[in-house]
């Protein structure tokens, strides 16, 4: 969890949405953020502690206003990776998922 937050963090820092593709962000932020979240909650509903919950958040928040600004759009919410998890598995396509929650 830790090793995913820490490249999270600096692949972030290295990404610039007036010129990287927004498609990235799924890929290498997003995408691998939920996963994780997901084989942790079925391996245990309670393996996450609160200061970990909080990592995972502020990763995918800091990738949704990255793809959000590579969509010139602004981005005003924070969104919990449980929420996130329950519209995609809804939805069943992550690009579909996050344009619907940030209103793409």
């Amino acid at each position: 969890m830790a090793r995913l937050v820490e490249q999270s963090r600096r692949e972030c820092a290295a990404f610039d949405p007036a010129t990287d593709d927004p498609q990235r962000c799924l890929t290498r932020g997003i995408q691998p953020i939920v996963a994780l979240y997901v084989e942790v909650r079925q391996a245990d509903d309670d393996a996450l502690s609160p200061v970990e919950q909080s990592l995972l958040e502020r990763a995918l928040n800091d990738w949704l206003s990255l793809y959000a600004a590579g969509h010139d759009a602004a981005f005003h919410a924070h969104f919990t990776v449980h929420e996130l998890a329950v519209a995609y598995a809804a939805h069943g396509e992550l690009r579909a998922t996050v344009d619907d929650l940030l209103g793409l």
